[in-house]
């Protein structure tokens, strides 16, 4: 692509970085291919993308896959049994297309694990966006369980983690039980 792209290397191992504007793999720039992947949102067959924006159908195919391909856990970890024991877990509120939005996360050691958003806080809702982290944790580490869940006590965030994972011990944030318990809120 006639990109100059940089390794860097942390404690040893060495990370790719590429630019924003180019996509997973190097495949393409993303103004180049974001007009014809805009219309795999209504169904418009691979063929057509072909035909209308050049390349092949197999090309706009791999284009959209590997989209997805990229595993936050397994991006930033390497070793299965690196995979922090104890992590944290809360929603940061937001906004997505002017609609309220959660920013599901999860962190440990210092390092971001997952982040999954979600339309809305309720249980079912964390609990697949919270079990996008236990999908790619369980990819590096089929047997991975955290021993503990530190989580600021919202209902569905606490019964998202007991679905997900049923024998994690939830520890509640001390500010937020403060908070809750110790200062009268309107």
């Amino acid at each position: 692509m006639g990109i100059s792209i940089r390794r860097i290397e942390i404690d040893g191992i060495s990370y790719t970085i590429r630019p924003s504007f180019v996509m997973p793999y190097m495949t393409g720039v993303v103004s180049e291919v974001e007009p014809a992947l805009f219309f795999r949102k209504f169904d418009v067959p691979f063929w057509a993308l072909a035909h209308v924006f050049g390349k092949d159908a197999m090309y706009w195919y791999r284009m959209e896959q590997s989209i997805g391909r990229n595993s936050l856990v397994g991006t930033t970890i390497k070793n299965p049994e690196d995979v922090p024991k104890d992590i944290s877990a809360d929603e940061k509120h937001t906004r997505l297309l002017g609609k309220k939005a959660y920013v599901a996360t999860t962190v440990g050691d210092n390092c971001i694990l997952g982040v999954s958003v979600t339309t809305d806080a309720g249980t079912k809702s964390l609990t697949k966006a919270y079990g996008k982290f236990k999908e790619e944790a369980q990819l590096l580490d089929p047997e991975y369980i955290p021993e503990t869940v530190n989580t600021d006590g919202w209902q569905g965030t606490r019964n998202a983690w007991k679905t997900i994972f049923p024998c994690v011990v939830l520890i509640a944030c001390f500010l937020h039980i403060y908070i809750r318990h110790y200062i009268d809120l309107p």
